[in-house]
């Protein structure tokens, strides 16, 4: 057996067949090596304040991996096509990404919009009222913020927006 495997002793990692990592334990035997994962699960942050279609999360003193955000916005009679817009700025406010909606949504509609990583980036409405947008894999520092917006603010004191975050919290 030890012709099919390969070892480096000062570092007491073993490598098998198929690339697979084994370590030795203290009685001279050897186990697969299991990468810890973080157990922390994912945290959503939700911000459904009525008659405002402008919302601004910051991030409080720990990193956010940020998965998803899910975005419902009940626009009024005024007439005018809004545009939803997320912004991601640094701590100073200086723009790092600006990622738009593939299309805009008329007056008096509800259209529920999913922003994900790995996500399609849809032009249009899926049966006439669901939109999906491609997300960058972002991790943001402590102070970033996440804005969500009509980007054209037709009218932004009264469309209702209910946003949903979905971050993966971690300790700086």
């Amino acid at each position: 057996m030890a012709d099919k495997y390969w070892s480096i002793p000062r570092l007491n990692v073993t490598r098998g067949p198929y690339d697979q990592r084994y370590v030795e334990r203290p009685d001279g035997s050897f186990a697969p090596v299991v990468a810890a994962l973080d157990p922390a699960m994912p945290t959503v942050v939700i911000d459904d304040t009525p008659n405002n279609s402008n919302k601004t999360f910051v991030v409080p003193a720990a990193t956010w991996d940020l998965l998803s955000l899910h975005v419902i916005l009940s626009t009024t009679a005024t007439l005018g096509n809004r545009q939803l817009e997320v912004v991601i700025t640094d701590p100073s406010d200086n723009v790092l990404h600006r990622i738009v909606a593939g299309s805009g949504q008329g007056p008096t509609s509800v259209v529920r919009y999913s922003f994900g990583v790995g996500a399609p980036d849809m032009l249009g409405f899926r049966d006439t009222d669901k939109l999906s947008v491609s997300l960058p894999a972002l991790a943001l520092g402590p102070g970033w913020k996440v804005q969500v917006l009509d980007n054209k603010a037709i009218d932004a004191a009264a469309d209702d927006m209910s946003v949903a975050l979905t971050v993966q919290a971690r300790a700086v």
